[in-house]
């Protein structure tokens, strides 16, 4: 997980996945932005590092990438 208010990468575990697929409810005023995305709501434990850097924030933006674990 990046955010621009968050220096370098936060890392932690998918811990459920929604099933409602949403429509996206965040306006932006750049032209190029994705607005048309679709959402689904993902929970994501952060490791301990990375919930001590951001224990006291709330409500950001952020951009995640999610790696398939294989199953062994």
């Amino acid at each position: 997980m990046t955010s621009d208010v968050v220096e370098g990468e936060l890392t932690g575990s998918v811990i459920d996945i929604g099933l409602q697929i949403q429509s996206q409810r965040v306006a932006d005023t750049n032209p190029s932005a994705n607005i048309d995305g679709r959402i689904v709501e993902v929970k994501v434990e952060l490791d301990g590092p990375s919930s001590q850097r951001v224990n006291r924030l709330t409500n950001l933006q952020v951009e995640v990438k999610i790696q398939r674990q294989n199953k062994s």
